[in-house]
């Protein structure tokens, strides 16, 4: 019975002792998970407050770059306005330089318009006494043509009547000496045809005669 006893105080003692070491084993797990938890949330801290302050540098350089930005843009409104300053200064400058050269141009076109009205009025009446001496000349050309024409055409009036006078008589005597010429010519041919007629006529006898004579032999 004592060793019955002391088995099973062995075999509780020995459940109970690994049961001990199995509620060990999980506290030292549940230690290592909570200490991993802990260095886990330590580290989100530690990130979480880097985060923050990496979030208070970049507002800090932020807030310095705005104010860079603006005091830049300041600079660059008051460079700017400045600039136009100038530019306003340089364009005024060169409006007047042109109003002067316009001025001057003016007056030179004016000069240039009274020169050119003197030219043209000397052009002009230069211009009236030639035409004026042609217009003269062509006249007195063109007197001295139709006289020249006229006699000129009284003159070969004159000669085409002479001319006309002339081939009458030559048309006359050359009809003359046609009709002439035909006449005497009819006439000799006329002649000739007798005289060949004549020939032929006693020839025709003589013939007839020796044939008769011929015959009568």
């Amino acid at each position: 019975m004592d060793a019955l006893k002391e088995s099973l105080d062995q075999s509780e003692l020995a459940q109970v002792e690994e049961r001990l070491r199995h509620m060990e084993l999980d506290e030292l797990h549940r230690q290592q998970q909570e200490e991993e938890k802990a260095e886990e949330c330590l580290r989100r801290m530690d990130t979480q407050a880097r985060e923050a302050s990496m979030a208070r540098e970049n507002l800090s350089n932020s807030l310095t770059r705005a104010r860079l930005m603006r005091q830049a843009e300041r600079d660059y409104e008051e460079a700017r306005m400045r600039r136009d300053s100038v530019c306003m200064k340089r364009l005024s400058l060169s409006v007047c330089s042109l109003l002067r050269l316009s001025l001057s141009v003016c007056s030179l076109l004016r000069l240039s318009l009274r020169l050119s009205l003197r030219l043209s009025l000397r052009l002009s009446l230069r211009l009236s006494l030639r035409l004026s001496l042609r217009l003269s000349l062509r006249l007195s050309l063109r007197r001295l043509s139709l006289r020249l024409s006229l006699r000129r055409s009284s003159r070969l009036r004159r000669s085409s009547r002479r001319l006309r006078s002339s081939r009458r008589l030559r048309s006359s005597r050359r009809l003359r000496s046609s009709r002439r010429l035909r006449s005497s010519r009819r006439l000799r041919s006329s002649r000739r045809l007798r005289s060949s007629r004549r020939l032929r006529s006693s020839r025709r006898l003589r013939s007839s005669r020796r044939l008769r004579r011929y015959k009568s032999l």
